[in-house]
C-alpha cells in the first residue's frame, strides 16, 4: 500500500503493458515502474531507470488501473514521480477466509538507516538498500525505515 505524503507530480497517462497481471504477480501499490520501448509502463524487474511507484494496484488480487485514478476502461495506471510517500505491505482478503501478504521490500530494508538509497531487485522488482550492480533502478532515499516507523517505510523519491 502507498501513502503519499508530499507529492510533487503524479502522472495518469501511461498505459500499462500487456502483462501486468502476470509478470510477476502484478503490480501493486508501490510497485516500482518502468518504461518499455512503447512507452507503456510495467513492473521493473530489470536494470532499467525507475519510472516511478504505482499509486493503485493492477494484479490478479485487485485491478484498478481503470478505476478511480486511471481513466475508466482505459487501461492507465497511476504513478508517483516524485515526492514523500509512506509504504506498507499489501494485504489482500480472499474468498476462502485467508489473506495474502505481498511485501514490497527486502527484509534488511526493515533496518535502513535514513539516507540510504533504496533500489529495485533485479528479478524481483522487490525494495532493497544492498549493494547493488543495478545502479539504474535508484527509487529514492530513507526517511524513515519500519523498525523506526511501525513498519511502515517512508521514502523521498529521487
Amino acid at each position: 500500500m502507498i501513502n503519499i505524503l508530499y507529492p510533487v507530480l503524479l502522472d495518469s497517462s501511461k498505459d500499462l503493458g500487456s502483462n501486468y497481471l502476470t509478470d510477476p504477480n502484478g503490480v501493486f501499490e508501490g510497485s516500482p515502474l518502468s518504461l518499455d520501448a512503447t512507452g507503456q509502463v510495467s513492473k521493473t524487474l530489470t536494470n532499467i531507470k525507475v519510472y516511478g511507484l504505482s499509486f493503485v494496484p493492477a494484479n490478479k488480487y485487485r485491478d484498478f488501473s481503470a478505476g478511480e485514478y486511471g481513466a475508466f476502461g482505459s487501461g492507465k495506471i497511476t504513478a508517483v514521480l516524485s515526492g514523500i510517500v509512506q509504504l506498507y505491505p499489501n494485504t489482500y482478503d480472499l474468498n476462502d477466509g485467508t489473506s495474502v501478504i505481498v511485501p514490497l521490500w527486502v527484509s534488511s530494508v526493515d533496518t535502513a538507516a535514513p539516507n540510504i538509497p533504496i533500489y529495485v531487485e533485479i528479478g524481483t522488482g522487490l525494495l532493497t538498500d544492498g549493494t547493488v550492480s543495478n545502479g539504474n533502478t535508484l527509487v529514492g532515499y530513507v526517511t524513515k525505515s519500519p523498525a523506526m516507523n511501525s513498519g511502515v517505510l517512508e521514502l523521498e523519491l529521487a
